[in-house]
């Protein structure tokens, strides 16, 4: 978030009052991190890097060098110290959430102990999305002789066994596991691999030492954080019918089996025993999917509704998140507590003296509003709404192991917003307004519960940026396949088989083709409005909401300003032509704040925000 002049002001004051005399290292980096807070990012940078070759060790020094060079929007020097940072302190706050928000649209390449060690670390935390790492972990593993042996199995003929033939190396590699496990590969090369691993242990009797049972473990995780999406063959049907029947013997290699093709959980015996010699990683994949699906379904009976849902298109909608919760996430980026108040202290009117009241409209599985709840701190109050019942417990359950206390969730319709009793301060509305009958009516209506003066924070789709969703849902379309989980399978093999192609290439590439349920969301869904810049400056315009601030990716809004200058920030026709120089900008939506009025007066008045490198990276999937 953009910090106030106010507030910078402060700290500025504060650290250079501590760091106004001597030369030593502690108190240059706190110059240095004022002249960063105080808006001079690039200078900040400058001094850090002449700093460097007397402490080249130093976390702190090449924490704070990260951060500055991160908001400066020099990439390479920003990831290059963040990560030598971590490998000399894994457990830095501020440099592990800047490198996740960093990689979610840049990568690491280069495969070293260290940063394979750094990849590992942060994988293992609990405070980062784990998913921001996977694309730099891919990156490394790619590169690794063992891994590349492993790749070359896919081209082994159907009667031959590309599981014993998979190199031990490959399956004990601690990245490659943890990328199984806590993440959503997506990699095509990988899943074709995976998907052929997959059957052979299936169909043939297989070996398992400890290598193989980790692996297998592992890969039965990856299908069940991907929701079963890989191809099956008819003969891989009959024998997973023939292995479900066999459970109740309690073997090790009938239970992989079946975990690695559907929910386990949903399908043990009641008197279902693991055997005393179960490994480890066994025993956390049956118990994890186990306690997980029996929380939500008791968490489904706790969730209160505000009204029916009657209109068509939310019942088509509803239908959707119900039998696909979307999106299904294991960590996030936790924010700093209270770092979103930077925000709101600068552009709400006057504190009233009571709790920030905020609402998520389309709260789905909590990734968003549990982010909202943290990062607005313990005194605001947080309602998130969604139409499914299903998405909803998914977050009440995530927000209990997060152990958030100020959100609270309400199966509700957006269209039915105006039941709700109480005005809010902050309306977030991520990718919502883009799947409902009319986005402008339901657009009316959320700035109709906005407080006078009151911000909301919005996601739509770009119709440039979205142009290989366009081709693909003609393909769909013209092809006839359903949204069926069997027809999203077919589909996404029809693509992996004929990947030359230009849609092909561009979905391949895209994190919305790896799951079932994002591939739905991202390709299957039967209500999808796009926008393009001129759009969403008049939708703003007729709802009465004032542009404020873009949420942008790392190095965005300083390409921008290079090419137009910094006091164009809020210009949509700039910005229309910078998406026409570089459409890619916008392939994560058009993602801003806007305002209510506090006044009658024109909300031109107030003027248009500059995003900071503390930025909410918990809305970044």
């Amino acid at each position: 978030f953009p910090l106030s002049q106010t507030t910078r002001q402060s700290r500025v004051a504060d650290l250079a009052s501590a760091a106004d005399d001597g030369d030593d290292i502690k108190k240059a980096i706190d110059r240095s991190r004022a002249a960063r807070l105080g808006g001079e990012a690039g200078r900040a940078a400058a001094e850090l890097r002449r700093l460097y070759p007397r402490a080249p060790n130093n976390p702190a020094l090449l924490q704070e060098l990260g951060l500055a060079a991160a908001e400066f929007g020099d990439i390479s020097v920003g990831l290059g110290a963040l990560v030598q940072a971590l490998a000399l302190d894994p457990t830095l706050v501020e440099a592990g959430r800047t490198l996740a928000w960093m990689l979610q649209s840049n990568q690491l390449t280069e495969d070293s102990p260290a940063i394979s060690r750094v990849l590992q670390a942060m994988l293992d935390r609990d405070d980062l999305a784990s998913q921001s790492f996977a694309r730099s972990a891919l990156n490394l593993i790619g590169r690794r002789p063992a891994i590349q042996r492993a790749l070359a199995l896919v081209g082994l003929p159907a009667e031959a066994d590309a599981w014993a033939a998979m190199p031990v190396e490959a399956m004990w590699d601690p990245l490659l596991l943890r990328i199984l496990e806590r993440t959503i590969n997506r990699d095509p090369a990988l899943e074709r691999l995976l998907t052929r691993l997959r059957r052979d242990f299936l169909v043939r009797d297989v070996e398992l030492g400890a290598p193989q049972l980790r692996f297998a473990a592992a890969l039965a995780q990856q299908a069940r954080n991907n929701e079963f999406v890989f191809t099956e063959l008819a003969d891989e049907r009959t024998a997973l019918a023939a292995a479900s029947s066999r459970m109740a013997q309690r073997d090790l290699r009938d239970l992989l089996r079946v975990a690695m093709y559907q929910p386990v959980a949903r399908l043990l015996p009641p008197d279902f025993r693991l055997p005393p010699d179960c490994p480890e990683a066994v025993r956390r994949l049956v118990a994890t999917a186990i306690s997980e699906e029996s929380e939500e379904a008791r968490l489904r009976g706790t969730i209160a509704s505000l009204n029916p849902v009657n209109d068509a298109t939310s019942l088509q909608v509803k239908q959707h998140y119900e039998e696909n919760p979307y999106p299904r996430w294991f960590r996030l980026t936790v924010p700093l507590a209270g770092s979103r108040l930077e925000i709101t202290r600068q552009m709400l009117p006057a504190d009233s003296g009571k709790p920030l009241r905020v609402l998520i409209a389309g709260g789905g599985t909590g990734w968003q509003s549990i982010a909202a709840a943290l990062g607005y701190g313990p005194d605001a109050e947080v309602l998130a709404i969604d139409l499914s019942i299903a998405s909803l417990a998914y977050s009440a359950r995530k927000a209990k192991e997060y152990g958030v206390g100020n959100l609270r969730h309400l199966c509700c319709d957006l269209l039915d917003v105006g039941l709700l009793a109480e005005e809010f301060d902050v309306i977030e509305c991520t990718g919502v307004l883009v799947c409902v009958a009319d986005p402008a009516e339901a657009l009316r209506r959320l700035a109709a519960k906005l407080r006078p003066g009151g911000l909301m924070y919005l996601a739509l789709y770009s119709e440039i940026a979205r142009w290989d969703v366009v081709s693909a849902r003609a393909l769909i379309s013209q092809r006839g396949y359903s949204d069926s989980p069997d027809d999203m399978r077919r589909f996404r093999q029809d693509i992996m088989q004929a990947p030359a192609s230009t849609v092909g290439r561009e979905l391949l590439r895209s994190p919305g083709f790896y799951s079932l349920s994002t591939c739905r969301d991202f390709l299957f869904h039967k209500v999808e409005h796009r926008f393009t810049l001129e759009q969403v400056e008049k939708l703003l315009a007729d709802c009465g909401l004032a542009f404020r601030a873009w949420n942008l990716p790392v190095g965005v809004q300083a390409q921008f300003d290079r090419e137009f200058g910094a006091s164009a920030a809020g210009n949509f026709a700039q910005w229309a032509a910078f998406e026409r120089a570089h459409p890619a900008t916008f392939r994560g939506m058009y993602q801003f704040w806007c305002q209510k009025p506090a006044t009658a007066a024109s909300p031109d008045t107030v003027p248009v925000l500059r995003q900071g490198a503390e930025m909410a990276v918990g809305l970044q999937l």
